[in-house]
């Protein structure tokens, strides 16, 4: 399971090992440290990872932190922007972790913050994440021509992929919508030819009014309402993967954003 936290202290010695590999960080921005040593680690969990730069994330398989994802905020006239970064070990490659752990990432934004809109800058070389962006909804936008020196290279193009973040609660929520609308169908299919005096147990009562909800929220999105319009009722459901405004650690966005 794929879920996203703050980075603690037991997560320097991860970073140190998975960070070291110069297939993972041949695509990372020059100011990524090479090589990868404990101090970089213990300030990337102390300071780096939250500052009014960015919010940035653990990703964890199963508890365990195998990168790192989060936004750089933008600022002044570009303040309802922000840039998506990411990297996993390459051990967690090819697997679908990338692409969860955006997804969780920008269901967190659009609860926590009032961005409108993501970006990535994806090098032509690097077709993977592009597919994961792709996967999240992002279309490319513009071609960067000699945009990037990297190693002593210049790369050809620099890819521009956007998603505004209503589109993708939209489009997120019709998937969801269909989905959970099968699933409570099948589920009153299941009381309808169980005998009248079965009780459902207290897990299923959850599950359908849990389901209940995201139905209603669902319709919602489909019928245009802004995603702060429905947040009461999007509160009531399950979001155990996706982490809180204040996770691990307990620290706090470090910065108040002129939204």
């Amino acid at each position: 399971m794929i879920t996203l936290r703050a980075f603690h202290s037991d997560d320097e010695a991860r970073l140190v090992e998975l960070a070291n590999n110069v297939n993972v960080t041949r695509f990372l921005r020059d100011q990524f440290p090479r090589p990868y040593t404990t101090i970089d680690a213990r300030y990337w969990i102390d300071e780096g990872s939250c500052d009014r730069h960015g919010q940035h994330f653990a990703v964890c398989l199963h508890g365990l932190c195998i990168g790192s994802i989060g936004v750089f905020w933008g600022e002044r006239e570009y303040r309802y922007s922000a840039e998506v970064g990411y990297w996993l070990g390459q051990p967690y490659w090819g697997k679908g972790y990338a692409s969860e752990a955006l997804a969780q990432l920008q269901l967190w934004l659009e609860e926590n913050t009032q961005l409108h809109r993501l970006y990535a800058l994806v090098l032509e070389c690097n077709p993977a994440s592009m597919r994961v962006l792709e996967k999240n909804g992002y279309a490319r936008e513009g071609i960067l021509r000699h945009a990037v020196m990297k190693d002593g290279t210049f790369y050809e193009l620099a890819l521009k992929l956007s998603n505004a973040i209503d589109d993708y609660a939209k489009d997120r929520a019709n998937v969801t919508y269909e989905l959970v609308r099968n699933a409570l169908d099948v589920v009153r299919v299941f009381f309808d030819e169980e005998e009248t005096d079965h009780c459902p147990t207290p897990d299923i009562v959850s599950i359908v009014r849990t389901a209940q909800c995201a139905v209603a929220v669902g319709t919602a999105r489909r019928a245009g309402i802004a995603p702060r319009a429905i947040h009461l009722a999007r509160t009531t459901s399950h979001r155990q993967n996706v982490p809180s405004a204040s996770p691990g650690c307990g620290r706090k966005l470090s910065i108040t954003r002129p939204w």
